[in-house]
C-alpha cells in the first residue's frame, strides 16, 4: 500500500504547508474505502512535520516483472501480486 508518493521537495513543501495528513489521510480511504481514525490522523499531522525526515524504502521481493505506469513493477507482496515501485532490470529488482 502507498499512501503517498512523490520527490522529498513535494514531501517538504506538503509537510511545511500542513497538507501531509489529509494527503494521507484521504489515499487511506481510496486505498481502504474508510476513513483513518483522527488519532491516526493527528499523529501523521504531528510526526510529519519535523525538520528531518529519514525515507526507507523495505522491499521484501526478489523477482519482479514490468508494469505499465512510470518506474511501476509487478511483484509478489503482502500475499498477493501488486504494482510497487521498482526497477525492472532481467527480473530482480535494483
Amino acid at each position: 500500500m502507498r499512501l503517498y508518493s512523490g520527490m522529498s521537495r513535494n514531501f517538504i513543501d506538503d509537510t511545511v504547508r500542513n497538507q501531509i495528513a489529509g494527503k494521507l489521510e484521504d489515499a487511506f480511504f481510496r486505498h481502504f474505502r474508510y476513513r483513518p481514525s483522527p488519532g491516526e490522523v493527528n499523529s501523521w499531522r504531528d510526526s510529519l512535520r519535523a525538520d528531518e525526515a529519514v525515507i526507507i524504502e523495505l522491499k521484501q521481493w526478489d523477482k519482479c516483472s514490468p508494469a505499465t505506469g512510470e518506474r511501476l513493477v509487478t511483484t509478489w507482496v503482502g500475499g498477493e501480486e501488486a504494482r510497487v515501485v521498482g526497477d525492472y532490470r532481467g527480473g530482480h529488482r535494483r
